[in-house]
């Protein structure tokens, strides 16, 4: 048997790895709580809020991005990092989708590669690097959105490789780079060294994704809204006279 010491201190761990568990899954439901108060303002109709003298702008610092297509090579930089796939959930997949999408249809022309390979680079805060994995990561709804975008036409061996590495950072934002090229091309994104300048990188909420995001969304006209309101107030008068004959 061990001795008491050695029995408390085990339990100390067990305790401690458990709360550091319980403390990484409400994190996520955190996101999952923000992200869902962002959709909710994004269906706020911004030129009805213009017209009250209302500004907002509801986006995530998670929501920002930067994307670049020069010399045959799809860049994108997203202020995040794809979660591990044992906490992964509907939630966060559509937000990497969604991610993708935009990143991708805010180019003027969209990349397309009939034989691809795709970098991942993974920058990731010092302070939780050492338990940060690499090859758990939620890398295949990125790709897979890669195809629903048409960058590539298919995730099958025929069409696609890639490969992924990652780095610690001295700087609290994480980042995730995604590197797309043909495959012949694949020796000029791949890089066993960070770069300073995307490490050194800090979010800003952008003006510019408000508006597209909100551009996608469905929005009524002024006629709609009377029709809804005359539909209701006839449902009413409805309502109310078959309440009386009822009464009657």
């Amino acid at each position: 048997m061990s001795d008491p010491i050695t029995r408390s201190f085990k339990e100390l761990i067990e305790t401690y790895e458990k709360a550091m568990e319980d403390i990484e899954r409400n994190i996520y439901k955190v996101r999952r709580a923000l992200q869902r108060s962002e959709n909710t303002l994004l269906f706020l109709d911004p030129a009805l809020l213009e017209e009250q003298g209302i500004h907002i702008n509801p986006t995530l610092l998670m929501d920002t991005f930067e994307v670049s297509w020069d010399d045959n090579i799809l860049q994108i930089l997203i202020y995040d990092i794809p979660p591990r796939y044992k906490v992964t959930n509907n939630y966060e997949t559509i937000y990497w989708r969604e991610l993708i999408s935009n990143a991708v249809y805010s180019l003027e022309q969209e990349p397309h590669f009939e034989q691809a390979f795709i970098w991942f680079e993974f920058y990731v805060p010092d302070s939780v690097a050492i338990k940060a994995d690499t090859d758990n990561r939620m890398v295949k709804t990125i790709i897979n959105a890669l195809v629903t975008t048409r960058v590539i036409p298919d995730d099958t061996m025929n069409h696609m490789a890639f490969g992924c590495i990652g780095f610690p950072i001295d700087n609290p934002y994480p980042k995730t780079v995604i590197k797309v090229t043909d495959l012949s091309n694949m020796h000029k994104i791949i890089s066993a060294q960070p770069s300073s300048e995307i490490a050194n990188k800090e979010p800003v909420k952008s003006e510019q994704l408000y508006k597209k995001l909100t551009d996608r969304l469905p929005r009524r006209n002024e006629q709609e809204y009377q029709k809804e309101d005359s539909n209701l107030q006839e449902s009413k008068q409805q309502k109310y006279q078959i309440d009386e004959e009822e009464w009657l």
